[in-house]
């Protein structure tokens, strides 16, 4: 899925070409299942992603209480040295099978975000 800024931000990136890329991808797991999703992000979705051209780091983090729903909220947060990188990278066929697994324990629609690191 293309990442295409608005044309005043195109413009404006031209005068300040952003430092790095950050991704958020956010979901939610049960509880019981958190321990589950540390030992696969670290064995699976990590190594992966530290492979790819362009990714600078990769971070697994979680809220600090419980949901209404009683879920547990979290983040995965990439940096990226550029927006084409990123866009290859979490396309590709390497992306999608380190997170086969751990996405069967996600509880509810991931929503990912894109901000560019401009000062």
């Amino acid at each position: 899925m293309p990442y295409a800024p608005s044309e005043y931000v195109a413009e404006f990136l031209k005068r300040h070409p952003p430092r790095e890329v950050l991704r958020v991808f956010r979901s939610a797991v049960h509880p019981d299942d958190l321990d589950e999703v540390v030992r696969l992000f670290e064995e699976e979705v990590r190594p992966s992603f530290e492979t790819m051209d362009g990714c600078k780091s990769i971070e697994l983090s979680m809220d600090t209480g419980v949901s209404a729903t009683g879920l547990i909220e979290g983040s995965v947060l990439t940096r990226w040295e550029s927006l084409a990188q990123m866009e290859a990278g979490v396309s590709s066929e390497v992306a999608s099978q380190s997170q086969t697994n751990i996405r069967r324990l996600l509880r509810t629609q991931p929503v990912v975000t894109v901000h560019l690191v401009i000062a």
